[in-house]
């Protein structure tokens, strides 16, 4: 075997070494972008709690999608029994449990479910609740849990100025409150 014969074939060995190596770097990429694309475009759903000061103070439990496509919720649990701190306990039957119904619902992109809840009697239950939802896009099944320290929203009071007219008033603050959000 001449020189060149062992030169011809060391060039193939090498070529082939870099051709596979090529390869797995491209399949370890393509998976890596599948990845990053399924957690750009998948639904995200959490839930977490919000107040506003139109005249009361009411708390809502707020279910939101975070995420850049559609979801079906397929489960719902919670630590709490929300029947025991619904604002309609005792006003309207048991239809009227926030999220007793809410398997089987469609959420779709930055969509929101505002629940008012009785912020005392949510503490009095549990200081901490944690509330898990289960959901499906597409073939994909996803878990969220999610812990409210509901102590923390007590601390968030905010002051608002008011004015003499009982609409101007309800107007005043709403208007506010719309800054507020807007922050």
């Amino acid at each position: 075997m001449s020189v060149s014969d062992k030169i011809n074939i060391l060039l193939c060995v090498l070529s082939f070494f870099l051709s596979a190596i090529s390869i797995i770097f491209v399949i370890i990429t393509i998976r890596q972008n599948s990845h990053m694309i399924e957690n750009a475009t998948r639904p995200y759903i959490k839930f977490y709690g919000a107040s506003t000061w139109v005249g009361s103070v009411p708390f809502y439990l707020v279910l939101r999608n975070f995420g850049q496509s559609s979801a079906v919720i397929t489960g719902f649990s919670s630590s709490v029994d929300l029947s025991k701190c619904s604002i309609l306990d005792g006003i309207i039957s048991d239809a009227c449990v926030p999220f007793k119904h809410i398997i089987g619902y469609t959420i779709a992109p930055n969509q929101a479910m505002r629940i008012p809840i009785d912020h005392f009697k949510l503490i009095e239950l549990d200081k901490n609740p944690s509330f898990t939802i289960r959901y499906s896009s597409g073939k994909k099944n996803y878990t969220e849990t999610t812990v409210i320290n509901m102590l923390a929203h007590t601390d968030s009071v905010s002051a608002h100025a008011g004015d003499e007219m009982p609409d101007i008033k309800v107007i005043s603050r709403v208007l506010q409150e719309m800054n507020v959000r807007q922050l």
